[in-house]
């Protein structure tokens, strides 16, 4: 199905998909290291046997085996009952979970926007490779629990309904990975990769998070979204922090070592997350809000292996 993005355009919101960025992701897929059952045929082929489009191999025939998949041309030749075997097309299972708490308001760059820009156009741009592949794509917008979603849908029709739910979302309140992530996992129907789009600035235990989604069979991949001003404030004097989620506030002064203290901190924050990711195998990816969407889904997620 053709998809007029200009149209998306004008009526409000394309998830910074343009038109020759979409031609781009297009060429990709979303790679999965596990082939997971598919539910439906699909555009990609597993290395499951069965009942399917293209021939892959022979087996002795035993009991049970369909008969109708004889080769009766090996018979004649061999005197020998083998039955055919053919790979099995399967769509795979994407899902995409984008924090929508308050903490993700925050930012802005020359790229134009701040972490929840960048977190909206990451999971637009993933959502259209899994589109164009005629993947079963499936995306939760959290906070302390799931506020939107977009039910599972196949092909580039449903492009203008992906991009309404991150377009008509705002962040707000405080996130709950644990919670909003092990809900995310009991609603899919079957196993395959979810894409966690996050600050990771909430409380609670990620480990115990990405848990459960790797519980229900899920490869995780982990992309956690940093603006500059995190990572390098440009404070000095007398400041008031305030928690973006909790709202509450931190009188304080800055002098001497004060940042370097708050680097070190906001970098050990980012070495528990990555760690987390590593307990449960899930694929860990630091995004910078200055980076493009284009270099991170093209060069950097292509280097992981997670589209190809």
């Amino acid at each position: 199905m053709t998809v007029d993005v200009r149209q998306i355009q004008e009526n409000g919101g394309d998830g910074g998909l343009s038109p020759g960025l979409m031609r781009k992701l297009e060429k990709l897929r979303i790679a999965s290291k596990v082939m997971h059952p598919g539910a439906s045929m699909g555009e990609r082929m597993s290395r499951a046997r069965g009942s399917g489009m293209e021939f892959a191999d022979h087996k002795e025939y035993s009991s049970g085996d369909d008969f109708r998949m004889i080769d009766w041309n090996v018979y004649a030749r061999l005197d020998e009952f083998v039955v055919r075997l053919y790979e099995t097309e399967e769509n795979l299972s994407v899902c995409i979970l984008v924090d929508a708490s308050a903490s993700m308001d925050f930012g802005k760059n020359e790229n134009g926007g701040g972490k929840w820009e960048i977190a909206k156009r990451l999971a637009a741009g993933l959502g259209y490779v899994a589109m164009a592949n005629r993947d079963s794509l499936t995306m939760f917008l959290f906070a302390g629990k799931i506020d939107e979603k977009l039910e599972a849908t196949r092909g580039k029709g449903h492009l203008r309904q992906m991009l309404s739910v991150l377009d008509t979302a705002t962040p707000s309140g405080q996130s709950d990975f644990k919670t909003a992530l092990r809900s995310a996992g009991s609603q899919l129907h079957r196993a395959g990769i979810c894409f966690v789009i996050s600050d990771f600035c909430g409380s609670g235990d990620l480990g115990e998070a990405i848990k459960g989604l790797a519980y229900y069979g899920h490869e995780v991949v982990i992309l956690h979204v940093v603006d500059a001003l995190e990572a390098e404030p440009e404070l000095e004097g007398e400041v008031d922090v305030e928690d973006a989620e909790t709202g509450e506030v931190v009188p304080m002064t800055v002098k001497g070592d004060t940042l370097a203290k708050y680097k070190e901190a906001f970098e050990s924050r980012c070495r528990s997350v990555a760690a987390a990711c590593a307990m449960y195998n899930a694929i860990y990816l630091r995004v910078a809000t200055a980076e493009s969407v284009e270099n991170t889904i093209l060069h950097r997620l292509r280097r992981e292996g997670v589209v190809e």
